[in-house]
């Protein structure tokens, strides 16, 4: 035999191993058990976990943020924006589909499918319309032409133009460069009007989008999506998306852990059964229990008007304080309840990490404090702020702080916080998916959320300027400087980061995706051994 027979012998042996290994990671149907069950699987409507989960299967967005967090394209080739940030335009890709769906009786045609810019202008629109009554419409209220739609003076938002087929334009009121984060919202993605509109209300339990899997049927308490043939993405090594065949979700809230979740791949547990997991002692060594983040945030922070407190006292009362909850019994109610302490956060919230990591403290010198010293704290009356309340309160007794706590419903607590001095500490829970808006929303002096009533001209001046700026590059320079800001000068007592609770199957292959927040949902790229 030639060498250059020997030679392509080799090759062909190569390519059809890795062929062959390629091929094996294809197929597969991943079964999934939620507590929560979805009301609606229209995205613009989504609220709780389930739905959003189930959306991101079945919709694309333009834009979404990679795995550090950053804005990455997803459906445009690419975007740019002028000098002023006023003007954003999008190149769009070319080789994306709608789902099969069909109008009266009839399959539509695949070229009669295919996602054009005017479908995204109507989705948006779709998405603001006055009646629909979307909690998510705000997404575009700085677009020229929003308060005219929203107000019914106009029949289209002026703001948003069809240049042509495939590409968008968007103007802005005023400059406003992170803006561009508000594409990569869960609510913002593209949907076929014709579809919408010939199934009307239909629409929310039989979902139309792009996603790598396609809606197939709800019945009872399961929803099966399938995959979609003609999806676009292709992973780095140009392996096709989807993996798996098929995802089926299963809807249950019981409070035994049964064996029944061995029958699933990846199984959400109950706060009960979390404390039958913990109680008993179970463990199956073919399942794993994994922490998943997800994007609430709960946090006890100090009002940082002027108050009785020195400066040296309050600095040591927040060190104490974060010592104080940072120990077994405190980490396990939260945990219970769903949270755990920042300092255990996977990669994707390193900026907030940062942000809320421990204030030094004198360590040499001992600082008393004041005699008979009191903080009052207001909270509202959920199950978890109750808790930590009374943690707060045993904790600081023993730094002889008397902690004085008012509980209130959470409207009468919402009107306290935008209008109440008397208060030393206050406790609070959002949910964010963008670094801007987190820091915007509450250290921006003027900002409507800024309840510690936190005044820093430096962060305000960079604020101002990450909303001129459309250069990624010196945005980044500007986080960085107020994350040395804030690290030294922040409200924060503690940050708790919510998280939901899973027993995993070892044959699900790809789990890493699970250990970042701007991954974990990716589950076209799950795949069976």
């Amino acid at each position: 035999m030639t060498n250059k027979k020997i030679y392509l012998l080799i090759l062909f042996i190569i390519v059809s191993i890795t062929f062959n290994v390629n091929a094996e990671n294809y197929g597969g149907n991943l079964k999934i058990k939620m507590n929560k069950r979805p009301l609606t699987l229209n995205p613009i409507f989504s609220a709780n976990q389930t739905e959003k989960n189930i959306n991101k299967q079945v919709f694309d967005k333009l834009l979404i943020l990679n795995s550090q967090g950053e804005l990455s394209n997803n459906l445009t080739e690419f975007w740019e924006s002028n000098a002023e940030s006023t003007v954003f335009k999008f190149k769009l890709k070319e080789n994306v589909y709608f789902h099969p769906y069909k109008l009266n009786g009839k399959e539509i045609k695949i070229e009669q499918r295919k996602v054009t810019a005017a479908d995204w202008k109507w989705s948006f629109e779709y998405l603001t319309d006055p009646k629909n009554k979307s909690p998510y419409a705000g997404i575009f209220k700085k677009v020229i032409g929003y308060d005219d739609y929203q107000e019914q003076k106009s029949n289209e938002i002026t703001g948003i133009k069809v240049i042509d087929d495939y590409q968008l334009q968007i103007s802005l009121k005023d400059s406003y460069a992170p803006f561009i984060y508000n594409l990569a919202k869960e609510a913002a993605v593209v949907i076929p009007k014709k579809a919408v509109l010939e199934s009307g209300q239909k629409f929310s339990l039989n979902p139309i989008g792009t996603g790598p899997f396609k809606f197939k049927n709800f019945a009872n308490n399961r929803i099966k999506l399938t995959k979609n043939q003609n999806y676009w993405k292709k992973t780095e090594q140009q392996n096709k998306l989807p993996y798996l065949e098929q995802i089926e979700y299963y809807f249950d809230n019981s409070k035994n852990l049964n064996k029944n979740y061995q029958e699933f791949d990846l199984y959400q547990l109950s706060y009960d059964q979390l404390i039958n997991y913990y109680h008993n002692n179970q463990r199956d060594e073919n399942y794993n229990l994994k922490t998943i983040i997800n994007n609430n945030l709960y946090f006890v922070a100090f009002d940082c008007r002027d108050n009785d407190i020195n400066e040296s006292e309050y600095k040591v009362i927040k060190h104490q304080i974060r010592s104080s909850l940072n120990n077994d019994k405190f980490n396990q109610t939260i945990k219970l309840n769903n949270y755990i302490h920042n300092e255990n956060m996977s990669d994707g919230f390193n900026f907030l990490n940062k942000i809320s990591a421990k204030t030094e403290a004198n360590s040499e010198n001992e600082v008393n404090f004041s005699d008979n010293l009191k903080l009052k704290m207001i909270s509202n009356n959920s199950n978890l702020s109750l808790q930590i309340s009374e943690l707060l309160k045993t904790e600081l007794k023993k730094f002889n702080v008397k902690l004085e706590v008012k509980n209130y419903n959470w409207n009468k607590y919402l009107e306290l916080l935008k209008s109440s001095s008397q208060r030393d500490l206050f406790m609070m829970s959002y949910s964010y998916e963008n670094k801007f808006e987190f820091i915007a929303d509450n250290f921006y002096s003027k900002s409507e959320k800024n309840y510690f009533n936190y005044e820093n001209r430096r962060i305000d001046n960079l604020i101002d300027y990450i909303k001129l700026s459309k250069n990624m590059e010196n945005q980044n320079i500007a986080y960085t400087i107020m994350e040395e800001i804030l690290f030294h000068d922040n409200p924060y007592l503690v940050i708790f980061k919510g998280v939901d609770l899973f027993l995993i199957s070892e044959k699900l292959s790809n789990q890493k995706i699970l250990d970042n927040i701007h991954t974990k949902d990716k589950l076209e790229l799950f795949y069976f051994e």
